[in-house]
């Protein structure tokens, strides 16, 4: 997270691209004390401009506990429960992203498209390792709505 950007505009204004997106997976899944720093950062974001990156936040960042998200981030877990994600575990699955994009309708076509990054990367980490695979390309396309 460009700290510049967070005493210039607040927490509130930014929305997750790629860069901080790696940047908070990183720290959590690092010590206990950047766990929190993140999980506090994630609370004081827009909660519905950033929802999905949020969302794979918690099913990609396995290693940071439910309860540790409970109590520093309490707010973006009250919003996911209005997009109807349970909090009785920390297990996302990619159905669960799909609906919230649904009921939510906000940022639509962005929040697809970092749902096809995310789910593209999965495929790829997940296949390539086996040793008749060399390589994934995947495509998604879009389609224009008329």
């Amino acid at each position: 997270m460009d700290v510049k950007n967070t005493k210039d505009r607040g927490l509130k204004d930014i929305i997750i691209d790629e860069d901080t997106y790696v940047n908070l997976t990183k720290m959590l899944g690092s010590s206990e004390e950047d766990k929190i720093v993140a999980l506090t950062n994630i609370n004081n974001l827009d909660q519905k401009a950033n929802v999905i990156p949020i969302l794979f936040l918690r099913k990609e960042c396995t290693r940071t506990n439910l309860e540790l998200w409970k109590e520093h981030a309490d707010k973006s877990i009250k919003y996911q429960k209005t997009l109807g994600v349970d909090d009785s575990n920390n297990v996302i699955k990619y159905k669960n992203i799909l609906a919230a994009i649904n009921k939510q309708k906000v940022k639509k076509e962005s929040n697809i498209e970092f749902f096809c990054r995310r789910f593209e990367n999965f495929v790829k980490d997940n296949l390539v390792g086996f040793d008749f695979i060399e390589n994934v390309q995947l495509k998604i396309t879009v389609r224009d709505e008329q």
